[in-house]
């Protein structure tokens, strides 16, 4: 507010200030650029995460499958191995069961491990565990793969 003296009388004038057009776009734009980078790091972040989800289920998969076969135990493998006469079982769950955006295939075969090449008589029977978890994520195949080593009790 702003007050003048005229003629022995005061005058309270009021001031009509305010932002103009001009101003009010600078201020819409200088906020659009500072937030469409900021709101791009929230997408990305949010797509890591996804993913990193997806993996950690994938893993868990994983695990999971190779305590299965672990607790069939050696001699159940050795037993298909000889009514079936094959040297692989193969196991493929499309989907897993729960997890519908998940594959799963399972290997298991026989290796003789010689664990001292000087005493080549000598050999260790080891089953052979493989097993891996596929899904897909933004149009390509992503996959994750254990293996590990089970021996006879």
């Amino acid at each position: 507010m702003v007050v003048a003296v005229r003629e022995n009388k005061i005058l309270l004038m009021k001031n009509e200030g305010g932002y103009t057009f001009v101003e009010l776009i600078v201020s819409i734009t200088i906020l659009a650029i500072v937030t469409v980078p900021i709101l791009s790091l929230f997408v990305s972040g949010y797509t890591v995460l996804a993913s990193a989800g997806r993996q950690t289920i994938a893993a868990n998969l994983c695990r999971e499958k190779i305590e299965a076969v672990k607790v069939n135990g050696y001699d159940f493998y050795m037993q298909y191995f000889e009514q079936h006469g094959a040297n692989l079982y193969r196991e493929e769950e499309n989907p897993v069961e729960g997890f519908p955006v998940f594959r799963r295939v399972t290997r298991v075969w026989e290796e003789n491990v010689l664990p001292d090449p000087l005493t080549p008589d000598f050999q260790i029977s080891l089953l052979k565990i493989i097993v891996q978890v596929f899904w897909e994520h933004q149009g390509a195949e992503r996959a994750v793969q254990m293996e590990t080593n089970l021996a006879r009790r």
